[in-house]
């Protein structure tokens, strides 16, 4: 199988490369920074800066791409945060789109600590945030910097009829 990820080169994107390359599957990574992809990702992995770059068929397209949310969240940078992720599902959604053989799957993550570890248990949109916790929003009247329903409404092209 073919995968395209972006953000691989993130903290879980370079876990899921691993695991993704051990299978002995194809991996493509969308990076800004190509000539690191192997080093990160692993020896096997092909990383490029366009989407045009891609050779398809791809199988799998997971979308982890954003930006870190680790500095002061002041309003300009919750915009960057917000637009970061939109913008690259929307560009992973039309590209998808585009291709003669269309991806299997779509996988596309943003804002996941907004629910926080609820072990197995299935969460969907509509289901409630995390607990407050110093790493999260919850009980602080504060939103996450890039509410969940945009990034999936960006992608529902995507989705299986």
């Amino acid at each position: 199988m073919h995968c395209l990820i972006s953000g691989g080169t993130g903290l879980i994107g370079r876990l899921f490369c691993q695991q993704w390359l051990a299978r002995g599957d194809q991996l493509t990574v969308l990076s800004r920074r190509p000539d690191k992809v192997r080093k990160l990702c692993g020896e096997t992995a092909h990383g490029c800066r366009e989407l045009q770059e891609v050779e398809a068929p791809v199988d799998v397209v997971v979308n982890l791409a954003g930006e870190p949310i680790t500095h002061r969240w002041t309003d300009k940078r919750r915009a960057e945060i917000r637009d970061s992720r939109l913008k690259m599902t929307e560009k992973l959604v039309r590209w998808s789109l585009s291709q003669a053989q269309r991806p299997r799957y779509f996988l596309s993550g943003s804002a996941v600590g907004y629910y926080g570890d609820r072990g197995g248990d299935l969460l969907r949109e509509n289901s409630p945030p995390a607990a407050a916790s110093p790493h999260s929003c919850a009980g602080t009247g504060r939103r996450p910097p890039c509410h969940c329903s945009r990034p999936e409404s960006a992608s529902a092209p995507c989705a299986p009829p």
